[in-house]
């Protein structure tokens, strides 16, 4: 159980569960609902107190201590200033050289589209190519083979800018605004973070961000229309990479029940295991990127092993060549 909570708080964090899905997993038991306070106090029954409960001198004591415990803590506590948005936007700006090289992909990717002299102005040419453009480059990948799913994945996977730009304790409106773009929220409902994506930090992270999405979007189009366009060998023990398998397997079996393209297909149960702890999150999530509401029946069964396994399926090809030679 605490695998699957871990797994839909990192795509809770990441704004990857629309409130129809998580509406779904409340009634699977695996999100508690939002509980209201004034509905708690509205059910109290203002009636007299029953013998089982305290007196009233027992509850003000308590009452009493509680008020000085917060008074204490209140004073013991020293607030973290707001970080203003230059600040904010320098941070990131400090970091980009440290995340490029794991981006290198998505460079590699973009070219597929046009000539891209660096990654800035490859996420701007991902972020205004229409999805036609994207889909044709993601078939262009799949035959050609370059780059490597697995170069393209640790890109796409990449989620380094959670970490070192900002303190945790962080607050004030250029944080949310940070957050609120790390959280996948389109530009249409970031009127009101103008003034930040008007930084060349702020700008250049929703472009990366909104890349990454994008491109994954692009590859659950083609999965969904043209299975047999996966159909091939994609991993090789040079070219493995757990979260891209996973991500795929878990995409695919997702998209089976209703795909009659992929009954022409060689299929088998996925030959690798599971990767765990923050792999399978970051599997998940570029899942859900990939195809959507259609992931989450598959992930409430994620903790029914027999249930679970009976559902994943690849193409036998993925394997192919995928071990050492004895």
């Amino acid at each position: 159980m605490q695998v699957i909570t871990d797994i839909i708080q990192y795509l809770r964090r990441h704004g990857l569960l629309s409130p129809e899905e998580l509406r779904y997993l409340e009634r699977h038991g695996f999100v508690e609902p939002e509980d209201d306070l004034e509905e708690l106090l509205r059910d109290v029954d203002p009636g007299e107190p029953s013998a089982a409960e305290p007196d009233d001198r027992l509850v003000q004591d308590a009452e009493r201590k509680l008020r000085e415990r917060s008074r204490r803590g209140a004073r013991s506590r020293v607030a973290p200033p707001a970080l203003g948005a230059d600040r904010v936007a320098a941070s990131i700006v400090a970091c980009w050289p440290s995340w490029e090289p794991e981006l290198a992909g998505l460079l590699a990717f973009a070219r597929l589209l046009g000539p891209a002299g660096d990654l800035r102005i490859a996420l701007r040419m991902l972020r205004h190519a229409s999805p036609e453009a994207l889909d044709a480059a993601v078939a262009a990948l799949l035959r050609g083979g370059k780059p490597h799913l697995k170069e393209l994945w640790r890109a796409l996977a990449f989620d380094g800018y959670w970490q070192g730009v900002v303190p945790a304790s962080a607050r004030g409106p250029a944080v949310r605004s940070y957050r609120a773009i790390l959280g996948g929220i389109p530009l249409g409902d970031l009127a009101r973070y103008g003034r930040e994506l008007r930084l060349a930090g702020f700008a250049h992270l929703y472009l990366l961000v909104q890349g990454q999405r994008a491109v994954l979007a692009a590859i659950g189009r083609m999965l969904a229309r043209e299975p047999a366009l996966f159909d091939r060998r994609l991993f090789t023990y040079r070219s493995y990479d757990p979260v891209c398998y996973w991500s795929l397997v878990y995409a695919f079996s997702a998209l089976l029940p209703g795909s009659a393209a992929a009954s022409a297909i060689d299929l088998h149960s996925p030959r690798e295991a599971e990767p765990g702890g923050a792999a399978e999150c970051a599997a998940w999530a570029a899942a859900v990127a990939m195809v959507g509401p259609a992931v989450t029946p598959l992930l409430a069964r994620r903790d029914d092993i027999l249930e679970f396994w009976g559902m994943l399926y690849c193409p036998s090809s993925w394997d192919e060549g995928r071990y050492r030679p004895a």
